[in-house]
């Protein structure tokens, strides 16, 4: 095995723990590797990752994960009193600290799964912990024991979009759009679909900073490589959902960009699309905020941009 980097992530499939060693297929570009980096790998999580969102490298392509055995999650975590961030069909959401270190993490707890639903609890570690980019929550571990499965992830601070008070201003859907596809461009660059973009999926990694925006539960995700048979399941959230999906016709990556539209109209006016799927826009809003939102509403797939050309479009200033 290469040598791994500085970023080890840990993760969990089987009965007992997983750990998830991440390694670079190659360097990045204009980045030399010193004996520090090779010799001293660090585990996410541990009292020795000191690393932040804004310092972990953009792009990283990861190894499959490896089944070593190692410690239960009490054993490695408390859970923080009166610290449920949320609850779902899936689960609840709650607030632990690593022992060793102090820092606090969210916790994604599921009881009571059915085999089925175990193994796509696994399948959304596994995706999600391919991915490392300061625009997608960072996953730290993945417990999977019996008939429960409990996911570790970064701690966002700054709550979801569906406590933001809308409509925000412009200037603010702008920063998060350009948040959000930065994390698709790499999502998709992996050959990954997220395929539940909505308020409650999207984290602000700091309070009130909309340029920190991430995207999170991968729980839908699939990829859209390599597959023997085609995506055509309606998966996601009826409002968000794009035309195709409804339809059951095959699909892509494509279907991101649209709920990514909703999600941008919802935003920047207060309101969801109406029956006919038409944005109707405020008179607030600049005519080329309006057309860039409009392009990714596109009712056919194959005429919708990709994440990168929103990226350049002249609506959002790329840095």
């Amino acid at each position: 095995m290469g040598s791994l980097t500085p970023w080890v992530a840990a993760a969990a499939v089987s009965a007992s723990v997983l750990l998830l060693a991440l390694r670079d297929a190659a360097p990045e570009a204009g980045h030399k590797r010193t004996a520090t980096e090779d010799d001293a790998p660090t585990v996410v999580g541990s009292s020795s990752d000191e690393s932040s969102a804004e310092e972990r490298p953009r792009y990283r392509w990861m190894q499959p994960p490896v089944v070593l055995e190692t410690e239960t999650f009490d054993d490695i975590y408390d859970i923080e009193a009166d610290s449920v961030l949320g609850k779902g069909s899936f689960g609840t959401v709650v607030t632990a600290r690593h022992r060793a270190s102090g820092r606090l993490v969210a916790v994604k707890r599921m009881n009571n799964l059915t085999s089925t639903e175990r193994a796509a609890a696994i399948n959304e570690y596994a995706l999600q912990a391919r991915l490392q980019h300061p625009n997608i929550v960072r996953p730290v571990a993945c417990f999977a024991h019996g008939d429960s499965v409990q996911l570790v992830l970064e701690l966002a601070s700054g709550g979801t979009l569906a406590a933001a008070s809308l409509p925000l201003a412009e200037s603010n859907v702008r920063e998060i759009a350009t948040a959000l596809l930065q994390g698709l461009e790499h999502c998709h660059a992996a050959g990954i679909v997220h395929r539940d973009l909505k308020p409650t999926n999207v984290l602000l990694h700091r309070q009130g900073d909309f340029r920190s925006a991430q995207l999170a539960d991968f729980g839908l995700a699939e990829k859209t490589r390599g597959r023997r048979v085609p995506l055509t399941d309606r998966s996601g959230t009826e409002e968000f959902m794009a035309p195709e999906v409804q339809r059951r016709e095959r699909y892509g990556t494509a279907v991101d960009i649209y709920s990514l539209g909703v999600l941008l109209h919802v935003l920047a006016t207060g309101q969801s699309l109406g029956e006919d799927r038409r944005p109707a826009f405020s008179a607030r809003l600049s005519a080329e905020f309006q057309a860039f939102v409009a392009s990714m509403l596109e009712a056919d797939a194959r005429k919708r941009p990709t994440a990168s050309a929103l990226l350049a479009h002249p609506c959002l200033a790329r840095h």
